[in-house]
């Protein structure tokens, strides 16, 4: 059943499931030969696993025939990199956690998707006059999952002017062991390299 999900073929899927009285709310169990830790460390229905490939068609053919889906199912969809599918999550009006989905967004270096899930932190906590996504959570997402896409464009300053708390060399000391310092670097601020002991 997996490889029928993994491929969408809807005749065969249904064929499946109807011959084997495979109830459409029932889950996967990972099997030996499973090597996405996401799929390993949960057990998924067979609509979040569709929506983790992206299958489309037993995605709504699961739709039609009303199977539960619960709001954890965004973190599947934002697995399988399809605009199609948050959308459609969207219109079912299934209410995500931002943040949640934002780190797992980070970790699958899906930024596109990313960046969708900023915008809607930031729209929802100017409704509600709040501040914005914790910057903080950003910074300790990209440097755990080594998000290259995020990393500061500044680094020139970061180097020079080490006054931002919230993102300095140190965060990123782990990821390397040695850095080339920019030739339009004029001055090294006194404490830009604070705690960089592997480098």
């Amino acid at each position: 059943i997996c490889k029928l999900i993994r491929q969408d073929s809807i005749e065969e899927f249904v064929s499946y499931v109807n011959r084997t009285n495979f109830p459409l709310n029932g889950t996967i169990r990972a099997d030996f030969y499973e090597s996405n830790a996401f799929l390993i460390d949960n057990e998924p229905s067979l609509i979040e696993y569709a929506y983790f490939y992206g299958s489309i068609q037993i995605i709504n053919y699961l739709h039609n025939n009303n199977v539960e889906i619960h709001p954890k199912i965004w973190l599947y969809a934002i697995h399988s990199n399809n605009a199609e599918l948050i959308s459609l999550l969207e219109e079912k009006k299934i209410c995500p956690n931002y943040n949640e989905c934002l780190r797992e967004s980070i970790k699958c270096h899906h930024n596109e998707i990313a960046d969708y899930f900023m915008q809607q932190i930031t729209s929802e906590n100017e409704q509600n006059e709040e501040e914005s996504y914790d910057d903080e959570n950003i910074e300790q997402y990209v440097v755990e999952f080594c998000d290259c896409y995020y990393y500061p464009s500044d680094i020139i300053n970061m180097i020079s002017n080490p006054q931002d708390e919230i993102c300095n060399m140190n965060q990123f000391s782990s990821l390397f062991t040695n850095i080339t310092i920019p030739s339009l670097v004029t001055k090294i601020g006194q404490c830009a390299f604070y705690g960089c002991s592997t480098l």
